[in-house]
């Protein structure tokens, strides 16, 4: 049960639930700067930014790294999506690395697709125009 001055953090990444954190505020790395997020805050959709994440709980203060991502706040939760969610005190150069070849499976997934796209779009035009298959 959070405190009355405290709001539920929860980070995603596509591998697992990274963690769930009682906060007393959240600061991420925006397009356009840092934005702090307190208890109450109103509504909010943002993109952030590669970098340090800090999340300050009535304890301490934690470090995490994160990846591109999405911040969705409303009703004193937080929820932080990312690809990439590591503890800050970690290697950030094989971090880096990671984040460089999921980036890169990522362009050749589209790639394939878009490929499988074209083809399908020719087998309906075949089938439409009553011609033989282009396999």
């Amino acid at each position: 049960m959070p405190t009355p001055n405290t709001f539920k953090v929860t980070i995603y990444t596509p591998e697992k639930l990274f963690g769930t954190f009682e906060a007393v505020s959240l600061t991420c790395n925006a397009p356009d700067g840092e934005l702090c997020v307190m208890r109450d805050h109103m509504p909010l959709l943002m993109a952030i930014k590669e970098g340090v994440m800090r999340i300050r709980t009535p304890e301490k203060v934690l470090e995490v790294y994160t990846d591109e991502g999405t911040v969705f706040v409303e009703n004193n939760d937080a929820r932080v999506f990312t690809d990439i969610c590591v503890w800050a005190d970690v290697d950030l150069d094989e971090v880096r690395e990671r984040m460089k070849r999921l980036h890169e499976a990522d362009v050749e997934s589209i790639r394939h697709y878009k490929e499988h796209a074209v083809k399908l779009a020719r087998l309906i035009a075949d089938v439409q125009t009553k011609k033989t298959p282009h396999l």
